[in-house]
């Protein structure tokens, strides 16, 4: 079988299964056709967000190295010392996203309280993996409650005669990938 078929296969066994899992979480099931930003994702379902993060940062860099070695393997042969370095540089990104990625199928088991076992079928196939845990009944996913983003703000209310008052100057909150209303509009 060609690779290039092989690939696409799993691609599509990843989006149904992610598809089907992120309807689980309750996370938008539309991420499941994002390439890239689905595994993210994946870490929220797992509350591995720092993860994930730094996930999508080492995979985005090993994504670019490998693009650029390809060019200039392609258009600029003479550039051979270069070549060696950006696929050295490649084999590490891609080691530092493979232990990334294995720390978010980690969370994926703590999040349904399954054995660390099932990381294995994760590392064999992230769709298959994701399927099993969306489709078989015993596996319940249950996320640890988070603190309030008051707790986190740091904001100390400012108590008054006529009873307690916080003045919200940001109406959102959030980080690199992730944004939350704290407000919305009625």
């Amino acid at each position: 079988m060609n690779l290039d078929i092989l690939q696409i296969l799993f691609f599509f066994l990843d989006t149904i299964g992610l598809w089907l899992l992120f309807r689980m979480c309750g996370e938008n099931k539309w991420w499941a056709l994002v390439p890239l930003y689905r595994f993210y994702k994946l870490s929220q379902c797992a509350q591995k967000e720092e993860n994930g993060r730094t996930f999508f940062v080492l995979y985005f860099f090993n994504y670019f190295f490998q693009i650029t070695s390809s060019i200039i393997q392609n258009f600029f042969p003479q550039f051979n010392g270069m070549l060696y370095m950006l696929d050295v540089l490649s084999l590490l990104l891609g080691i530092g996203s493979f232990v990334y990625k294995v720390r978010i199928y980690i969370g994926m088991c703590d999040v349904f309280y399954v054995s660390k076992k099932w990381v294995a079928l994760w590392i064999i196939s992230t769709g298959l993996g994701a399927l099993v845990f969306a489709l078989k009944k015993t596996f319940v996913y249950t996320p640890s409650v988070k603190k309030s983003a008051a707790s986190e703000s740091g904001l100390v209310a400012q108590e008054t005669k006529e009873g307690l008052s916080i003045n919200i100057k940001k109406r959102t909150v959030g980080g690199l990938l992730n944004k939350r209303n704290l407000l919305k509009d009625i």
